[in-house]
């Protein structure tokens, strides 16, 4: 027969941690009523070390990484695309909290690529972010760390940012941030820090910083803010 997404519902890791290398899971994501999969790997409160394997055609999450700790890299997540009106878009890549490095992956063609959230930290790096139908990145609410990654053709190249800060954190030059129709609001007793080479960009979005902002550019390196008008990218 001819596989289709969601035709199973998902493997779960939990527990003592798990290796996975060279693997294919591929055509879960099955939507249950008590939201539990809806992807095609679930990971929660564990650690583990996941490389070389391919992640797709899942019905709405390609992974789905809460608590984690470990590694997640050189793997291929894509085509998790569902993008219909009303309903939950595919992603590639969901972290809620923890604190694990996400490197080398190829995350492309999802409705999104990554989604980060649940004041997750972790480490995001040389990933190469293509051709997802909406964002390269959502950030809501996390302290997320970005380096050498890559955004293109994506509906927008950047991390799309928002929330409110509940602790100090540095904005990187890597990927552009940001604002859609929203505030990011940095709250007296936080201070936000960009470092020389950030770009902030604002799509009817704003920030209010009651706290602190450090924005130090260089000659070479300034920080930019600017504004954008009918194109998100």
């Amino acid at each position: 027969t001819l596989p289709e997404s969601g035709d199973w519902s998902m493997i779960k890791l939990t527990g003592a941690g798990s290796w996975l290398d060279h693997a294919i899971i591929r055509y879960g994501g099955m939507e249950d009523l008590e939201g539990l999969a809806w992807t095609n790997l679930r990971v929660e409160d564990t650690d583990i070390n996941i490389k070389n394997s391919v992640i797709e055609h899942s019905k709405t999450y390609g992974v789905y990484l809460k608590n984690t700790t470990g590694l997640f890299s050189d793997n291929i997540v894509h085509l998790n695309n569902r993008n219909t009106p009303g309903e939950t878009r595919g992603t590639g890549i969901v972290l809620i909290g923890g604190l694990i490095a996400i490197s080398n992956n190829d995350i492309s063609e999802n409705t999104v690529g990554m989604l980060i959230t649940g004041s997750n930290a972790s480490d995001i790096s040389g990933n190469t972010i293509s051709k997802n139908t909406f964002e390269a990145i959502q950030s809501l609410g996390s302290y997320a760390h970005f380096s050498n990654n890559t955004a293109t053709g994506n509906g927008m190249n950047g991390v799309s940012i928002q929330g409110i800060l509940t602790q100090d954190y540095t904005w990187s030059s890597n990927l552009p941030y940001v604002i859609q129709n929203t505030t990011y609001s940095i709250p007296d007793a936080y201070t936000l820090t960009l470092v020389p080479g950030t770009v902030v960009k604002s799509y009817g979005g704003s920030m209010v910083i009651s706290g602190q902002m450090v924005a130090h550019g260089t000659p070479d390196a300034k920080i930019i803010f600017l504004e954008l008008s009918g194109n998100k990218r």
